[in-house]
């Protein structure tokens, strides 16, 4: 059996190419905790954690002025998080084109991870929570990164634009 590089791998960078030394591999035993994560954790997780957001002072107004049917947002992003967990291949979407025009800062990940780890750890067993707020801080550190380069790429534009 080998893993199938698929379009989520860039949320672990550089540990999919080693496919045939399973039994050293970190990817391997990372993706066998992440197989014992179950539907109901991911759904339950989804659910709690984003009632935090939309009650957050700092986050809530954000999402909640981009979000107009939550119930519909929320399917989706427990799609996404067990296509990344489980590897279910249901969330068709692309996450990191939605949050590139948020007005969103540093702080705003920082708030945002610390209250998915929070809840991660109140609601899944510590072998659980690991699994996901790893993971977390992948998808995190993508974006922030992504956002950056979308920044510094308009920066560049500006800066040809205003010397032509």
């Amino acid at each position: 059996m080998a893993f199938v590089y698929h379009w989520y791998s860039w949320l672990i960078p550089g540990q999919i190419q080693n496919t045939g030394q399973f039994g050293s591999s970190s990817f391997y035993r990372f993706m066998t905790y992440a197989r014992l994560i179950t539907e109901d954790e991911i759904s339950t997780l989804v659910d709690q954690f984003y009632r935090k957001v939309r009650a957050d002072p700092m986050i809530g107004p954000i999402f909640n002025a981009r979000i107009e049917d939550w119930p519909a947002h929320l399917t989706l992003l427990k799609k996404f998080w067990s296509t990344v967990l489980l590897t279910t291949g249901t969330y068709r979407g692309d996450p990191l084109a939605a949050h590139l025009s948020m007005p969103i800062a540093q702080e705003h990940f920082d708030r945002w991870l610390a209250l998915f780890a929070e809840t991660a750890l109140e609601i899944l067993p510590p072998e659980h929570s690991n699994v996901v707020v790893r993971k977390s801080e992948r998808i995190a550190k993508n974006f922030q990164l992504a956002i950056a380069h979308q920044i510094s790429s308009n920066a560049r534009i500006d800066q040809t634009i205003t010397q032509s």
